[in-house]
């Protein structure tokens, strides 16, 4: 089987395992995604403004903006594999888009990292980012998911200090191809 090497913006893990071919093409441009994200952000702008001028009540925009937080994430994950379009810079346009709907704490491409070596360790207690959200006493786990930005800065930043300079935390804005 053939791999696919990524070429992250952040640091490589210590024990790398390359990610498998998953057999097809990666589009020009994935209209579904696209999709996707141009109706999450129709329905975002239009519940906030309904709700702004007063013909849209909070009952109705909360939860439209809630679903939109949880439909932007879709298209930041597809970026965070570059898989909207086979032009890299449209997949990390599209993912700083969504993101901003979905955690501005962390910046996209630390979390596109994080992503990937969640996908390359996954269930490794000691590898896997995304561990905390599953270990621990039943009683933590709310507060263990409300503190995801908290657990992947102490994932992501020892790894970055390690790592070449160039390679360390992002120095632009979010929004910086």
């Amino acid at each position: 089987m053939s791999t696919i090497e990524m070429h992250e913006a952040a640091p490589d893990a210590s024990a790398h395992h390359a990610l498998p071919d998953p057999g097809e093409a990666v589009p020009r441009i994935a209209l579904p995604t696209v999709g996707i994200f141009l109706a999450a952000l129709t329905a975002f702008v239009l519940s906030t403004t309904g709700y702004i001028s007063g013909w849209a009540p909070v009952w109705v925009t909360i939860p439209v903006n809630a679903a939109v937080t949880f439909v932007m994430f879709t298209v930041v994950h597809d970026a965070s594999h570059y898989s909207i379009s086979s032009t890299r810079w449209v997949n990390g346009l599209f993912g700083r888009l969504a993101w901003l709907f979905v955690g501005p704490v962390v910046a996209f491409p630390s979390f596109g990292y994080i992503h990937i070596q969640h996908h390359r360790h996954a269930n490794d207690d000691d590898q896997d980012p995304d561990t905390f959200a599953s270990h621990g006493k039943w009683w933590q786990l709310p507060l263990r998911w409300s503190l995801v930005e908290y657990f992947y800065l102490k994932y992501y930043l020892p790894r970055a200090r390690a790592a070449d300079p160039s390679k360390r935390l992002p120095r632009r804005c979010c929004c910086s191809p």
